[in-house]
This record gives structure tokens, sequence and C-alpha cells, in this order.
């Protein structure tokens, strides 16, 4: 018999408070790393940002910012809430006591591992479902206006919405959802797995009881994962702001993602799958470090509750 008391509300609020901290850190790289794939041709990350500056001004770089600012703390307190939950869920299942952490108080059970990977899969499903039509707008808002053909700086992400639901009901508010299922499902469960073995590997080998120290390792291991899960997504992720941005186009460019991915290579090549990533690299370590340690310390200061 699984207790209830599994259902816990310490995971989804601290979440909700890394990722509002984590998305107001790194918004304006995002931004870069959308205008790069979307156009290959303008160079490397300076350059774009430079020519963004000068287009459209400062402001361009938190275009579509309220979105993902106000939902991406409910996002991520759906993930890290269902992650934990559902972790602690399986371990029960199986007569385990729970693991926060691979290295807590001794050895861990045969295929921990898997478990934490299919809570993080199951956490990563739930966020994306919901994040799906924030995603739309948000890259939407963030594509340059000449690829997308129309005027971002009118379009607020509200209109936004309102126009892709009146041209094509909820379907069109889901448009590029299956591309970004196939983005995140598996990565969110990497993610989930990198972070717990990095930042144990580095507890276990320091037997200093430093809180600090301690902190500085989650924050390493959380930066870290998120590099390395965002490296083995990048390729889908070109794909999917190419087929997102495309939804508002009049004439739509691609006929499905398959037909996006053909179209892309064809007209950039190989290097069109990685165009930004170096933007992407240099934004993840930062904002997954913060991500990771607001989640923790969030998470201890709620065990006083």
């Amino acid at each position: 018999m699984i207790d209830i008391e599994f259902l816990s509300w310490k995971d989804f609020t601290a979440g909700w408070v890394s990722g509002i901290c984590s998305t107001a850190v790194g918004y304006p790289m995002e931004t870069i790393k959308v205008r790069q794939q979307m156009t290959p041709n303008f160079g490397s990350a300076f350059n774009q940002a430079v020519k963004m500056v000068k287009r459209e001004g400062m402001p361009c770089f938190f275009k579509g910012l309220s979105y993902p600012l106000w939902t991406t703390g409910v996002l991520n307190s759906l993930y890290f809430g269902f992650y934990g939950n559902s972790l602690r869920m399986i371990e029960e299942m199986k007569g385990q006591s729970h693991h926060r952490n691979c290295c807590e108080y001794g050895t861990i059970y045969k295929g921990w591992h898997f478990d934490c990977f299919v809570a993080g899969c199951i956490g990563g499903t739930v966020a994306t479902l919901v994040n799906t039509p924030i995603e739309l707008v948000k890259t939407i808002l963030q594509a340059d206006s000449s690829v997308t053909k129309i005027n971002t700086k009118k379009l607020t992400p509200n209109a936004c919405l309102k126009k892709l639901f009146k041209t094509n009901g909820v379907r069109g508010c889901y448009h590029g959802g299956l591309i970004l299922l196939y983005r995140d499902v598996p990565t969110y469960g990497l993610y989930a797995v990198i972070y717990e073995h990095i930042a144990c590997m580095l507890k276990t080998r320091d037997r200093s009881k430093d809180r600090f120290t301690h902190i500085l390792y989650e924050g390493v291991a959380g930066g870290l994962s998120g590099v390395i899960t965002w490296i083995l997504a990048y390729p889908v992720d070109v794909i999917k702001s190419r087929f997102m941005s495309d939804c508002y186009n009049k004439n739509r460019r691609y006929s499905g993602i398959t037909d996006c991915i053909v179209k892309t290579y064809k007209q950039y090549g190989i290097r069109a799958y990685y165009k930004g990533i170096w933007i992407a690299i240099v934004r993840a370590f930062p904002v997954n470090l913060i991500c990771f340690v607001t989640y923790e310390q969030t998470l201890r200061l709620c065990a006083y509750f």
C-alpha cells in the first residue's frame, strides 16, 4: 500500500522558486540563442547581439520575458514536484526507503539511477505538456521579425496566444508540441540522473561537513548537468525553434517536422543544427547552477515547516 505522504508540497515549492530565479538570469542569452538558430548566417553570438541592439535596442533581449518569468516557476514546480514525488512513490512500491540523493545514508539499491531517470521523465512529460503553448509564444516573440514576417515589437504574449487560438484552436497553441516532447522528456530524465550522480560524487570525495562547500558542489553539479543535457538536446532544439516560429507565417515553409529537418540541412548544412550552441552552453551553466542551488536551499527551508 502506497502512503499518501509521498505527495509532498515541498518539491513543488522549491521548484517554483528555482524556476523564477534561473529564468531571470538566463533570458537574454536565451534570446540570442534563438536568433542564431533562426538566422545562421549572422555569425557569432556577439555579432548577433550587436545587430539586435542596433535594430531594436536593448529591450529586444527581453522580448517575451513576461510569459516565461511567471510561468517557468510553475513549470519548474511541476517538474521538480512530479520528479521528487514520483521517485518517492517508485521507491515505496519497491519497498525501499527514500533516498533524497544517491549518496545519502549508505549504498543505494540496484536500479536506483534508472528509477531516478524514470521519475525525471515523468516530471518532464507533465511540465512539457503545460509548457508547449508558453514555449511557442516565447519562440515567436524571440525570433527575428524578418524571419517570422511579423512586427514583434507590437506583438504581446497575450495577443500572440489569442491569434494562435483563433486561427487553429487548441491545436494551434500546441504547434510543435511533439518535437518539444522529443527534446524534453529524455533530457529531463538525464538531467536528474547527471545532477544526482555528480553532486554525490563530489560530496563523497570531500568528507568535510562544511555547508557552503556542499552548496558549491550542488551548484557545480547543476551547472554541469545543464551543460551536458543541452549539448545532447541542442540539434532537436534548433528544429524546435525553426518549426515553432514558422506557425505565424501565412505561407509556411515547413509541412512537418521531417520537412523542417530536411530543408534546414539543405539550406545550411550540418552546422545549422549547432548554430548558437556556445551561447546555450555558456547560459546553461549559471542558469542551472542557480536553479539547483535555489531548489536545494528552498527544500531545506521547507523542512522547518
